[in-house]
This record gives structure tokens, sequence and C-alpha cells, in this order.
């Protein structure tokens, strides 16, 4: 009825209104505060550009100075994700299932959108900001091949996946402190002092 359809805009609306308070909070309390966006470019410093640009560009193993197949994870997962778009449409236009419309809308949404983010950090942090597209491809490859597939293959495979997802996972974390180490290690000891106090306490990156 009106009422459940009024309450559920009210919850959904939740979300960005207290996203809403929290940057008039930052432009209360920081100095010069211009946006979110700004301040992350101290560390992620990329914008939006042409479709696949950072990722053709970054095609070269030598960008990927990491400890772990970063290079290899990423295109493999790019190339998972095409596949599986070319095979929602093929889907979504083959059956009269409005799932596969949806999947493949939202495949298309969230890969669309960081596939434009510009230079090698964009390429770089492709996988983890596109991660959300991965339930829908699955799905997607579930509804298209699922049924023809053994159960035991599906085991195998998802106990696969599972157990190389585990490894590189260890080996992001230990790379991302690494990685913090080397650039943030000159006001990481300070902010760890600080954080028994309420006070808001802000460091300045522009000089950096």
């Amino acid at each position: 009825g009106r009422g459940l359809r009024l309450r559920e805009a009210a919850l959904l609306a939740v979300p960005p209104l207290l996203f809403g308070i929290y940057v008039l909070y930052l432009h209360a309390r920081m100095p010069g505060f211009v946006s979110l966006a700004d301040s992350h470019r101290v560390f992620w410093a990329t914008h939006f550009t042409w479709p696949f640009a950072s990722l053709i560009k970054s095609f070269d193993p030598a960008l990927w100075s990491t400890t772990h197949p970063s290079f290899q994870v990423t295109y493999a997962t790019l190339v998972f994700y095409l596949g599986a778009l070319a095979g929602g449409v093929w889907l979504s236009m083959r059956s009269a299932r409005p799932e596969a419309w949806l999947l493949t809308g939202w495949v298309a949404t969230v890969v669309g959108m960081h596939v434009c983010l510009a230079g090698v950090l964009g390429a770089w942090d492709f996988v983890r900001l596109a991660a959300l597209a991965w339930p829908a491809a699955l799905a997607i490859l579930a509804l298209g091949v699922g049924r023809e597939f053994p159960r035991a293959a599906v085991a195998a495979i998802a106990l696969t996946l599972a157990a190389g997802d585990l490894i590189f996972a260890r080996a992001q974390v230990a790379e991302a402190v690494r990685y913090q180490q080397l650039t943030q290690a000159w006001f990481l000891p300070a902010t760890i002092q600080d954080l028994d106090s309420n006070a808001p306490r802000w460091s300045d990156f522009r000089g950096r």
C-alpha cells in the first residue's frame, strides 16, 4: 500500500541523509575543507576519463610492482565481467526472465563506472572497487549454464575460488601495510597516540 511505499522510501533516504550530515560536520569543523573527493586526493588522486583508458595504459606488469599477482587478477576479473555482461545481454534477449536484465544492468553500472577511473591508481583499484559486480556476474553465469554443470564441478570451482581469494587477500593485506609504512609513517605514530582522545585532530597534508 501507499503507507508501505512511503516507509520504504524513508528508509532508503536514511543513508544519503546521514552522509550529508557527515559532510556538513566536516565543513563546520575542518578549516579549508572542500569535499571528500578533494581530501582523498592526498592518497588517491584519480578522476573519470574515457572507458578502459587507464586499464589499457596500465597493461604492463612492470607497473604492478607488488608481492602478489595483482596484474593477472585484475585483467582476469575484467575479462570475466565483460564475459558476464555479454552473457547477460544474450540471456536477456533470448529469455523472458526479468532478472536477466536486472543482473545485466547491475554489472554494466558497477563495472562501467570503475573502468572510467583515470591513471594507474584507477587500474590498481579496479578489482576492489568493482567487487559489487561479482554477485551479479556469478548469478548471470548460474542462469546461463548453472543447470548444465555437475554439482561436483561447481563445488570444486567454488572451493578453488575461495582458496585463491584467501591467498590473494592475505598477500593484499601485507602489501597494503608495507605501502602504508612507506607513505604514511610520518603521521601514523601521532595518530595512534591520539586514539584515546575525543578531540578532533586534523593533519595538514597540503605541504607533502
